[in-house]
């Protein structure tokens, strides 16, 4: 049974091919062979994730076309977390998306030299999280990595770092950036409070937007403490 009321017209080339109930088979056989290559991608994706995908202790992972390894997901329960550098003797060199979203008891969490990436929501809404320690090799940072981990009040972000994506970082964190950097640039186009570093030691950063907080320095480990003022 078809519409008698309702004519579909199809175009190419501005030439009318079909109308009417020819019209709506031949979009019917139309969604039909779009429904199977999707599916046959879908399988193809899955089958591929399933070989792939592999567990070590606390963490998923999955082995990457480039024979490197990037974490899918963190399942343990420690508070103080330093994420592996490799992994079955293959170098971790990505931080997958979702890898701790929604972690409840991390506090403090090391990332390796090596990793390269961090993927989307990867350290998002992590309720207890306050510290994350980025390498000099991560140069990209990817949407919402951070976001919603709201008591992460301050974070470094190396100069090696030359992708940011929007909303990587909730509104109220502060960044600490070597000045002439990306992450400056993305501090200042986004409107996070900032405050500069050197590479290699702390001298009393000099302040961007934070107002009314005074900040102290030690030489050694990007010490930092910050206190209201009136």
């Amino acid at each position: 049974f078809y519409p008698t009321k309702i004519t579909i017209v199809l175009y190419s080339n501005q030439r009318i091919i079909y109308e009417g109930e020819k019209a709506v088979k031949r979009i019917m056989k139309y969604i039909y062979v779009i429904a199977f290559i999707l599916s046959a991608v879908l399988v193809d994706k899955f089958q591929t994730m399933d070989v792939n995908a592999a567990v070590s202790g606390d963490w998923k992972y999955e082995i990457l076309e480039d024979g490197n390894v990037e974490i899918t997901k963190y399942s343990g329960t420690n508070t103080d977390v330093t994420i592996p550098a490799t992994i079955d003797n293959k170098k971790v060199t990505s931080i997958g998306d979702d890898a701790f979203w929604a972690n409840k008891t991390v506090t403090n969490i090391t990332i390796p030299d090596g990793v390269t990436s961090i993927g989307i929501f990867s350290f998002s809404s992590c309720e207890s999280l306050t510290n994350v320690n980025i390498p000099s090799s991560v140069t990209s940072i990817a949407f919402y990595a951070f976001y919603g981990s709201d008591n992460l009040k301050s974070l470094v972000i190396p100069k090696s770092v030359t992708s940011i994506d929007r909303w990587a970082f909730s509104p109220d964190i502060v960044l600490h950036v070597v000045q002439g950097s990306y992450a400056e640039t993305y501090a200042k186009k986004y409107e996070y409070q900032y405050v500069y570093v050197s590479d290699n030691s702390v001298t009393v950063p000099k302040v961007g937007k934070v107002k009314n907080f005074e900040a102290t320095a030690k030489k050694k480990g990007f010490t930092l403490t910050w206190k209201k003022v009136s």
